[in-house]
């Protein structure tokens, strides 16, 4: 339920007894579903439907609910920024339910070697692609594997499971 008025119009088209019928028939109808007040009014062949229902606690208490979904689902999908782990010559990247660290920053010209372990069994994980360098490594569970890149070019570049369901991102500066 909710606060305040809903109304609506009829326009009869001059037939008075069709539009009463219809005002019947509504308020009949909202009556026996809804606790409200109903007024109906004659105006001129126009008759307004007015209903006047009070706000209930559950709706209160879904209607907060459901903003405070809907902006924690903006902040999580638009709003959330990565820290960025600044690497040296070396970085090592925990594959497990996702890269840990999962954005890097690494220096432009620079060799800069990245060592996956994998922790998590899922086959999804069992590979590391880098697009941009041309490099796909298989990463055997808990052994680690080691990435040289070297990149020429400041950006950003991904680097994403065997089946592209899980990301992460180089920062090149």
């Amino acid at each position: 339920m909710f606060h305040g008025y809903v109304s609506g119009e009829i326009y009869c088209g001059g037939v008075a007894n069709h539009c009463e019928n219809i005002i019947t028939f509504l308020a009949a109808g909202l009556s026996a579903s809804l606790p409200a007040s109903v007024l109906a009014a004659k105006s001129h062949n126009i008759y307004r439907l007015i209903i006047n229902k009070s706000m209930q606690l559950d709706n209160i208490i879904v209607t907060i609910v459901g903003i405070g979904v809907i902006i924690f689902i903006y902040w999580f999908f638009l709003m959330k920024k990565e820290k960025a782990v600044t690497a040296g010559d070396l970085v090592d990247i925990t594959v497990e339910g996702g890269y840990s660290p999962n954005t890097i920053s690494v220096a432009k010209g620079k060799i800069t070697t990245l060592r996956f372990t994998r922790k998590d069994p899922s086959s999804c994980l069992e590979e590391v692609v880098v697009p941009e360098f041309k490099i796909r490594k298989f990463l055997p569970l808990n052994q680690t594997v080691s990435v040289e890149i070297k990149p020429e070019k400041a950006g950003e570049y991904e680097f994403v499971c065997g089946m592209n369901m899980f990301h992460g991102k180089l920062i090149v500066r």
